[in-house]
């Protein structure tokens, strides 16, 4: 994963074993649609399984919102050349202590 901490923080020259910030890469994922007359999500849990079968190093799950189905990663391969789980930005718990700040920080 690309380290973007110097992208993100200030005095990002900070001491070794500092945080890091680090992304995943971007990836496409694409996969053939079979013919067949299945429901929407049935028919992507069926693309989203040949595909996780045909593309090793990365596992994706289907999950139904509103309306809507989001393919979200589930695992990935790791440093140590095994599958791990994926902890998903957009699930990190985010604490704002209440203070007062200045328009800069």
């Amino acid at each position: 994963m690309p380290d973007v901490t110097p992208l993100v923080q200030e005095g990002s020259s900070a001491a070794p074993g500092a945080n890091r910030v680090l992304v995943p890469k971007a990836a496409i994922l694409s996969f053939p649609l079979p013919a067949t007359n299945q429901d929407e999500l049935s028919t992507v849990n069926t693309v989203v399984k040949i595909y996780n079968e045909s593309h090793r190093g990365f596992v994706f799950a289907v999950v139904q919102g509103v309306g809507l189905l989001h393919v979200v990663p589930r695992q990935m391969t790791g440093l140590s050349g095994k599958l791990e789980p994926v902890k998903l930005v957009l699930d990190t718990v985010i604490t704002i202590e209440p203070k007062e700040r200045t328009p800069l920080r």
